[in-house]
């Protein structure tokens, strides 16, 4: 690893990205939702022929259109209504994003008259919110762990930035991870309570304070206003003034998007997957422990 150690002259507020940074699929995600598919007696597809579906034909619904559709639901402003009308809009196979790609995905293996099956989307849905789909990365556990050690002095916030919806949290949680309950809209932080997190439990046991999701906040990395929102309601909650460093896996949504909004970045290449070498880039988190001399 080439990048110096980061010099902690005032706390830090610490961020990662979530998926292809501190969790992946347990399976391809095509295999999985074959899987899931022929067990409905779905069949005339391959698993390669769901992938190219799922990533080139399957739309899957930006943040200006989720946001649309919250606002349609009249829960536009309220981070925790979103979260208890979640399993609601399971039910009737609505969820803002995933029943869409899902019956999307499909649609071109199934005749005109027979839709993608309802009881299949919610296998679906609840399969990628938690530890069924997905895993952590072997080094992400020991690393929080250190993490949490270094936090009860250091002053160090720890949060988490993506371009995703409201599974993130309870994915994190069903992987072993610690999550607050606070979560960043964009104007002020709300207190969601998902399940797993306990009313009124140690703020300094967690792994993870806060999250934000480019869905609450109407922002999507690489768009600094995401960044921004971070920074400015981080005051709320700590009057310090404290550095603030990203990683992340993607080049240009984590790093330049970071830089962007004045914030120190650093790039996680678990696969090498970028050719330039450069002092803004790790391998593992025990890189990431180094350079914070955890």
């Amino acid at each position: 690893m080439a990048h110096s150690s980061h010099s902690r002259r005032r706390p830090l507020c610490l961020t990662f990205d979530a998926f292809g940074t501190l969790f992946h699929p347990r399976q391809p995600i095509a295999t999985q939702y074959a899987t899931v598919a022929r067990k409905y007696s779905l069949s005339g597809f391959t698993d390669e022929e769901i992938g190219r579906s799922f990533k080139d034909g399957g739309p899957h619904p930006s943040t200006a259109q989720l946001s649309s559709f919250w606002a349609e639901e009249g829960l536009l402003s309220s981070v925790q209504e979103r979260v208890e009308k979640t399993s609601e809009l399971w039910e009737d196979g609505r969820d803002g994003g995933g029943a869409v790609v899902i019956r999307e995905t499909f649609r071109p293996f199934l005749p005109a008259s027979k839709p993608f099956p309802h009881e299949a989307i919610l296998e679906l849905l609840t399969r990628f919110s938690s530890s069924e789909g997905y895993k952590l990365y072997p080094d992400v556990l020991p690393f929080f762990r250190r993490l949490r050690r270094d936090k009860q002095h250091s002053g160090t916030i720890v949060g988490i930035i993506t371009n995703s919806d409201a599974r993130v949290p309870s994915i994190l949680t069903s992987l072993g991870l610690s999550v607050g309950p606070l979560r960043c809209n964009g104007t002020q932080w709300d207190e969601v309570y998902d399940a797993g997190h306990v009313e009124g439990s140690d703020p300094e046991a967690e792994d993870i304070d806060f999250v934000t999701l480019s869905y609450d906040v109407g922002f999507e990395k690489p768009d600094r206003r995401i960044f921004d929102a971070v920074k400015r309601l981080m005051q709320q909650i700590k009057d310090k003034d404290r550095d603030f460093l990203h990683v992340g896996d993607d080049s240009e949504k984590d790093v330049k998007g970071a830089k962007a909004a004045g914030w120190e970045s650093v790039l996680l290449d678990r696969d090498t997957e970028y050719a330039v070498r450069n002092d803004d880039r790790i391998r593992d988190l025990a890189d990431l422990t180094k350079l914070l001399e955890l």
